[in-house]
């Protein structure tokens, strides 16, 4: 039995372009591209936890401040 390889493709406004097709510097560029859209994305996964980690914060203060009272 044997599994049919499939080629990377890409698709750049709404149009698919096959790897084998693309010169060596779009494929640098498309990957560039890429690591680029993976830091965002570790980017966000880490503001996102700051924000709870800040909201943690605001509600400690909060209680610290009903305690004065």
């Amino acid at each position: 039995m044997t599994e049919e390889v499939k080629e990377k493709t890409v698709i750049i406004d709404d149009k698919t372009y096959k790897e084998s097709e693309l010169s060596s510097e779009a494929i640098k560029y498309i990957n560039l591209r890429s690591e680029v859209l993976q830091t965002r994305s570790k980017v966000t996964a880490e503001l996102e936890r700051c924000d709870v980690i800040l909201n943690y914060y605001i509600d400690q203060i909060k209680k610290a401040i009903e305690e004065d009272k």
